[in-house]
């Protein structure tokens, strides 16, 4: 299952917030009264904004902590919490942008030197980990300490869930709020908090399995380097990302954050509509409910089933554009990206007879109006309808493996993720896509029907 932020628009780009005086005070850039003019205040916001970019970069965690004003223990603390999480999740970029400093500050108050002043900002962390294709953002409300001169940083927090940005920056991430422990397997990164009792460690094992398979699978196909796993809890899960309680029952899903720029604005990916997009999602998370799976045994077949969806996050299903429902029939089909995701768990679990005889004992009850199920209600709340939804849309994946092999298999849901679901919701619709492919499409739905019973 993947989790998806609503898209936003942006219309109209923010307007400065200053202009430099055209007057600018004497003194290198301090006025009588030894406060910062405006130029001076942006200039050393910007170059604290490159230092820190650098030590990430640099793996550098004094460096990281050195703007900070080392009065404010709390920061400091929190600060290198963040930093041990995010070179532990191994950056491949990472660059802060400052927006204006205003030139007005508040008054310190008593913890700080007698005549300091803090000025609040919103500072955007353009990132690419190893699970990334592109940027994504994280965003920050920094509050800078000006004082004799020279500026600090007094706190640096995470945006709040509910804030108003510029762009669709990830919220509540675990790396911001809770210390995290990792372990590698290869190019796959997993992650739990460091008081879990599910030690990362013991997953390396099935990550790398997982990895191997869907790697193989997907071929010299464009793929992000590596995966990220988070193992949470249910409560944890349904924390992280904003993810809601629809996610209570799933065993895990995919966050996949939007891509932005080098300076952290959005980007917006006009719709394309001949073949499979290039561009939609900047990477993946993956988070495991731990609750439900608990051992590295059960973890496998959902790692495989989530690194699926993982490997082409540019193929991650859209919304059709300015429309957001999911009854519209021109999103992509969720039955194509779950069923390729199932096909993957099939081939890890080796299970298709219990599979398949789920859904012949199910198929009076659940069978669907089209060929396969609509979007609408996809997720059913009956567990068993749910089931029944991931496992038919799997079949379609294994006849076409059955007849064409693995690779022609990847082609195919190439083809038809790109598709609106109203072209895949009828069998007719869909001879065309498997014509295209190779496939004899009455030799190919009888294979399908085989596998129903």
């Amino acid at each position: 299952m993947w989790v998806r932020k609503s898209v936003i628009l942006v219309l109209a780009a923010l307007a400065a917030t200053a202009c430099v005086p055209t007057n600018s005070p004497p003194g290198g850039g301090r006025s009588s009264s030894g406060e910062l003019d405006h130029a001076e205040l942006q200039k050393q916001s910007q170059q604290i904004a490159a230092d820190r970019s650098k030590a990430m970069m640099d793996g550098n965690e004094q460096a990281w902590l050195s703007p900070l004003d080392p009065s404010q223990t709390e920061s400091v603390t929190a600060e290198r919490m963040r930093f041990r999480n995010l070179r532990a999740m191994r950056p491949q970029q990472f660059v802060l942008n400052v927006e204006s400093v205003g030139d007005i500050g508040e008054p310190a108050g008593a913890d700080f030197p007698k005549g300091a002043t803090l000025h609040k900002t919103r500072v955007h962390a353009a990132v690419r980990y190893e699970a990334d294709l592109e940027f994504t953002l994280q965003d920050y409300d920094y509050v800078f300490l000006q004082s004799n001169g020279k500026l600090s940083i007094a706190s640096a927090k995470p945006i709040d869930a509910g804030a108003t940005t510029y762009g669709n920056p990830v919220k509540n991430a675990p790396w911001d709020n809770v210390p995290l422990r990792a372990a590698y397997a290869g190019s796959v990164t997993i992650l739990a908090p460091e008081d879990s009792k599910w030690d990362p460690a013991s997953f390396t094992a099935s990550a790398a399995r997982a990895n191997a398979l869907v790697r193989g699978i997907w071929g010299q196909r464009k793929a992000p380097k590596g995966f990220l796993v988070l193992l949470a809890t249910t409560e944890q899960k349904l924390q992280w990302f904003g993810a809601s309680g629809d996610l209570r029952n799933a065993s895990g899903y995919v966050y996949n954050p939007e891509i932005v720029d080098e300076k952290g604005s959005p980007v917006v990916i006009p719709p394309k509509l001949d073949g499979p997009p290039e561009r939609s999602m900047a990477g993946s998370r993956i988070v495991l409910d731990m609750d439900r799976l608990k051992t590295p045994e059960a973890a496998d077949r959902i790692m495989a089933h989530e690194m699926a969806h993982a490997i082409a996050p540019y193929l991650m299903p859209r919304v059709a554009f300015l429309e957001t429902s999911p009854r519209s029939i021109l999103n992509s089909p969720t039955w194509v990206a779950e069923g390729f995701a199932e096909w993957v768990e099939i081939i890890a679990h080796k299970n298709l007879k219990e599979r398949s005889a789920f859904v012949g004992r199910n198929w009076a009850q659940f069978k669907p109006a089209g060929a396969l199920p609509a979007n609408d209600n996809f997720y059913a709340a009956n567990s068993d309808q749910s089931s029944f939804n991931y496992q038919i849309s799997g079949m379609f994946f294994v006849a076409a493996e059955r007849l064409g092999g693995r690779a022609k298999t990847v082609q195919l849901y190439e083809d038809l993720v790109a598709q609106p679901v109203f072209v895949t919701d009828s069998r007719t619709f869909l001879d065309g896509p498997l014509r295209k492919r190779g496939y004899n499409p009455d030799r190919f739905w009888s294979t399908f029907d085989s596998l129903l019973k």
